[in-house]
């Protein structure tokens, strides 16, 4: 009994979350099917640890719940129907040093998600630059992972 309370409490670090979907990002290939996705990038929901800078110092951590995928979105562009799923893999936070208001509200700001893109169950594309291409971004997702453009 005491393990699985030591269990239920253990809790791991976003970049370990961040570092995976990373590495899994870079084994997508386009004509995936959305099952072999799933298997390769996992699902679920994990609770991790968010650290928390002010003016570039650690000033605490806080617990933040992240699902893979963090959210989904059908879009429906040209009489296309495309299902849009969004991981959690951009280092914005730990890199900088920045924190985003949006983290304290227990949310994953859209700038740090990246998206995947499928139609018809099939992978055509990955990354902000293709959905803005697409037009299947959200107005508000922001100006991260431009760098990021895969998809036919």
């Amino acid at each position: 009994m005491l393990t699985g309370l030591l269990l239920g409490c253990v809790q791991i670090p976003v970049e370990d979350i961040r570092h995976r979907n990373v590495t899994n990002l870079g084994r997508l290939q386009i004509g995936m099917s959305q099952d072999d996705v799933n298997k390769l990038m996992g699902t679920g929901s994990e609770t991790v640890v968010e650290k928390i800078y002010h003016e570039s110092c650690l000033s605490g951590y806080r617990r933040l719940e992240v699902t893979n995928p963090y959210k989904t979105e059908v879009r429906k562009v040209n009489d296309e129907t495309y299902e849009v799923l969004y991981y959690y893999a951009d280092n914005f936070g730990t890199r900088t040093g920045y924190w985003d208001p949006t983290f304290t509200e227990g949310r994953v700001p859209d700038y740090i998600l990246t998206p995947l893109v499928f139609e018809k169950g099939e992978l055509v594309g990955w990354g902000r630059e293709y959905t803005e291409e697409k037009d299947l971004i959200h107005e508000d997702a922001g100006d991260g992972n431009e760098s990021m453009l895969y998809g036919r």
